[in-house]
């Protein structure tokens, strides 16, 4: 109830990073129409108070919600959007969660070149670091890997993904 009537959203407001593990959350679950009603709040509240870094969070949260429809097009478009939000607001564009997302984008809609594209721009196409935050890169980028018949790197990535999830409690 609380995040019906947007009260939550505008409790969260200033915290971008609680906000979005509530969204995150959401996206999670089969009620599509109530995230969305969710993400419109928190993209309503980020041009209230002005902020760059949350307008470009929603724009993530569109896109991911995008991507769980099916709507690639409209998914590629709000990733790219909040990539371009986070770096004018001088932050990075490439982080680990947007680059996963777009590669996701990028490999459904079967544009394996633009994928690999943007995987070589985050640099992402070596080592991945250790840290589970670059844990979705690793998950996409064996995606990747399998949608371009590269089987072996496929599989190292997709099998390191799992021992690391497990490894560091992630689930």
């Amino acid at each position: 109830r609380a995040f019906a009537d947007g009260r939550l959203v505008a409790e969260l407001a200033e915290d971008d990073l609680i906000l979005g593990g509530y969204v995150l959350a959401l996206l999670r679950t089969d009620d599509l129409e109530f995230c969305e009603r969710v993400i419109e709040c928190t993209r309503d509240h980020a041009a209230a108070r002005g902020s760059a870094p949350a307008a470009a969070s929603a724009a993530y949260y569109s896109g991911y919600l995008a991507h769980l429809r099916g709507d690639l097009i409209a998914a590629e478009g709000h990733v790219r959007a909040a990539a371009n939000g986070f770096r004018d607001a001088g932050g990075i564009g490439t982080l680990p969660q947007l680059t996963a997302l777009l590669l996701d984008t990028l490999t459904d809609r079967g544009e394996l070149d633009a994928a690999e594209s943007q995987l070589v721009a985050a640099g992402m196409d070596g080592d991945i670091p250790e840290h589970w935050w670059f844990a979705p890169v690793r998950w996409s980028r064996g995606y990747l890997r399998l949608a371009q018949r590269r089987r072996r790197e496929a599989i190292e990535d997709l099998t390191s993904f799992g021992s690391r999830c497990d490894r560091d409690g992630l689930v």
